[in-house]
């Protein structure tokens, strides 16, 4: 059901399946579950790749056979997946982004924020 807050849910996760047919534009679940060190299984659809954070999470077709053979990859090496979507969500957070931004405006534009 409904969740306001996420993370009682996250501390009881240990990877995501996002088996979306849908093209997502980005995915915010994989971020949100990559900052908490969960990988997100995923088709590929859309931004899943970017939202991820590691193009070896991805199932390139609608086989389940598939996504299981890609849970036991991501369960037999689950520290070094980790700690990668980690990494990856860590650069996508709101303070990271304006720090970006900041530094592209103040080097293409010349203004400071």
């Amino acid at each position: 059901g409904y969740q306001s807050d996420m993370r009682s849910v996250y501390r009881e996760t240990k990877v995501v399946l996002m088996p979306t047919r849908a093209p997502e534009s980005f995915g915010m679940v994989p971020v949100e579950a990559g900052i908490n060190g969960i990988p997100t299984v995923h088709s590929g659809r859309g931004g899943l790749n970017e939202a991820a954070g590691d193009e070896r999470l991805a199932v390139a077709k609608d086989d389940p056979d598939a996504y299981v053979r890609q849970l036991r990859e991501v369960l037999a090496k689950y520290d070094n997946y980790s700690m990668s979507v980690r990494k990856h969500a860590e650069q996508k957070t709101a303070h990271t982004q304006l720090s970006r931004l900041r530094s592209i405006l103040a080097e293409r534009l010349g203004v400071s924020l």
